[in-house]
């Protein structure tokens, strides 16, 4: 079901660019043919086809953001038995001392 979503905004996302564009390049050769209020139109659309860009940069970043940020369980949990499985002999001390109460003030 996530996938699907995904997927449809994905192709939503791209449908909007592709939009967006195309109507640039149209008003652009109207503002070139015509002049007068099409240039004005033109920078609007270019206005938002830009701020539409930056958007999606600024969602894709947090998507990267969220993807770094989120760990596995499963694979978190087997590394920290892991590293306490290989414990060296420095904490094993360090351990003994804090659990004798000589490291408490």
């Amino acid at each position: 079901m996530a996938r699907l979503q995904r997927e449809r905004g994905r192709r939503r996302r791209r449908n909007i660019l592709i939009g967006l564009g195309s109507l640039a390049l149209v008003t652009f050769v109207s503002a070139i043919t015509a002049g007068g209020a099409m240039i004005a139109v033109h920078v609007a659309i270019d206005v938002l086809l830009v701020a539409y860009v930056i958007a999606l940069c600024h969602r894709q970043r947090r998507v990267l953001e969220r993807q770094a940020k989120v760990t596995d369980i499963v694979s978190a949990r087997t590394a920290a038995a892991h590293k306490a499985d290989v414990s060296s002999p420095a904490d094993e001390a360090a351990v003994a001392f804090i659990g004798s109460g000589r490291g408490r003030h």
